[in-house]
């Protein structure tokens, strides 16, 4: 039981630290989303790194990732969040290269009281060559910022003394300067040679498990929100889960029970040419892709030119059901969409199990157990229903916890295709708008799902196995 604890345990945790980081490093910026979301605000408005900043430290962007990180020890206790990747870039090449933290920091905040004072410049000069000059002065500013060749440094804060006495801002030019000067001073660049480990109370990856005074976290079931519409992620997968989940399930049992009887009924029938019907469909079927199913489907089924027996997209009618509609009256009204979307489901997933089932079968009657049982005068049908249906249960339980990722892999395709209102197509529309929370949360709750489903599948083999008992002393 202990070791089952730590194996779950570990999957967990992997499992969560996973779908963090994927959420983390997808390509983007989640601030980017959000501020044009909710400020309206352009990427090339002149307050846009100020705004996104401000937005970084109320959502936390600006703390480290995880508890821990390795450091060299000229980073360690210096790190700054800034806005443009360029710019952290560059300031962690000067911490690396100086080592004198207090210093660099010293240097970064004076270029931001400068580029502020140039901005008010710009804004408030009426003559064309001040705004000229602010302009050339702000553009220095942005090469010292995101410049990692150091030695071009001198030569950029020389034009920009110049460009400042022009705009009467030597006094800031001089002390930028001083700032540049203690740098070069106090350098210490033997020790980003050092390596620490830096370990981080308040962290990223804390507040989006347990949440913080401001927001709830995973562990109170709050997945994040949604970076276009600002909706929470949690409702939205509430009202597209079930679709999911409905057909998903019905087709494992399907697929299952179809898939089990007809090969127990091949083997104590013995008819050859059922037997050979029944390989050559499961082959087709175990084969046929299931976009092409799909497509074939509703050519053939939901075309007005053909025939059209089933209606080709949804699960319910357009306008809806009125409300004075029964349960069962939605529940017939529903049937005919649902209909082709599990054929899709299921067909490739019963030829599996079918396959499966037969290859058990075929060797567990040759066991002397099944060839004692016919001995004794047991028909080949009970040795089959009696004997060798409860000995190949157990596999058959395992298969379920592998099937369940399968099959919402395939939803993805299928509830385009037939446009259902569930996880899959949900899950194409984030990848096509980049809205990363979602697809983390997907990957979230479908690897919960997954576990859960071994470690019932380990339970139940616990009581179904007796060889997988543990002896008692």
């Amino acid at each position: 039981m202990r070791h089952i604890i730590f194996k779950y345990f570990f999957i967990f945790s992997v499992l969560l630290v996973s779908s963090f980081m994927l959420s983390v490093y997808m390509p983007g910026d989640a601030l980017d989303y959000i501020l044009m979301r909710e400020e309206k605000t352009s990427i090339s408005s002149t307050h846009y790194e100020h705004q996104k900043t401000l937005l970084a430290q109320r959502l936390g962007y600006d703390k480290p990732l995880f508890y821990f990180s390795v450091k060299s020890l000229a980073e360690y206790g210096w790190q700054q969040y800034f806005p443009s990747t360029q710019q952290q870039k560059s300031y962690n090449h000067l911490l690396r290269n100086y080592g004198c933290g207090s210093e660099v920091s010293t240097f970064y905040k004076k270029i931001n009281a400068a580029r502020t004072a140039i901005a008010t410049s710009f804004t408030t000069a009426t003559d064309t060559s001040i705004k000229h000059t602010a302009a050339l002065a702000a553009n220095c500013l942005y090469q010292i910022e995101t410049q990692v060749n150091l030695r071009k440094n001198d030569s950029i804060l020389h034009s920009f003394n110049t460009y400042a006495a022009t705009l009467k801002l030597t006094a800031l030019a001089n002390s930028i300067l001083h700032s540049y000067n203690e740098m070069q001073t106090n350098k210490s660049s033997w020790k980003k040679w050092v390596p620490v480990i830096q370990f981080n109370a308040q962290n990223r990856f804390h507040d989006w498990f347990f949440g913080t005074h401001k927001n709830n976290g995973i562990i109170h079931l709050n997945l994040g929100q949604s970076l276009y519409t600002g909706r929470s992620i949690g409702s939205l997968l509430k009202e597209k889960i079930f679709w999911s989940l409905l057909l998903t399930i019905l087709a494992i049992l399907i697929a299952f029970i179809s898939g089990i009887f007809i090969s127990m009924w091949l083997t104590y029938t013995r008819s050859k040419l059922a037997s050979r019907i029944i390989n050559i469909i499961t082959v087709i079927f175990y084969s046929l892709p299931v976009y092409f199913a799909g497509t074939a489907l509703l050519y053939f089924f939901s075309n007005p030119d053909f025939l059209q027996i089933f209606p080709s997209s949804g699960v319910m009618p357009i306008g809806g059901f009125s409300s004075d509609v029964s349960l069962t009256e939605k529940f017939l009204g529903t049937l005919p969409y649902l209909i082709l979307p599990l054929i899709c489901y299921t067909y490739s997933l019963w030829a599996f199990v079918q396959r499966t089932s037969a290859s058990l079968i075929s060797a567990e009657i040759k066991k002397p157990y099944a060839l004692m049982a016919q001995a004794k005068g047991l028909t080949k049908k009970e040795v089959v229903i009696r004997h060798i249906f409860p000995n190949i249960i157990a596999p058959f339980v395992a298969l379920l916890a592998n099937m369940f990722p399968a099959v919402i892999g395939g939803s993805v395709i299928i509830e385009s295709l037939f446009s259902i209102p569930g996880m899959g197509l949900e899950l194409i529309h984030a990848t096509t708008t980049r809205n990363y929370p979602f697809i983390s949360a997907v990957i979230l709750i479908t690897g919960l799902i997954t576990m859960l489903l071994y470690l019932l599948n380990e339970w139940i083999q616990h009581f179904i196995d007796p060889r997988t008992k543990t002896v008692q002393s």
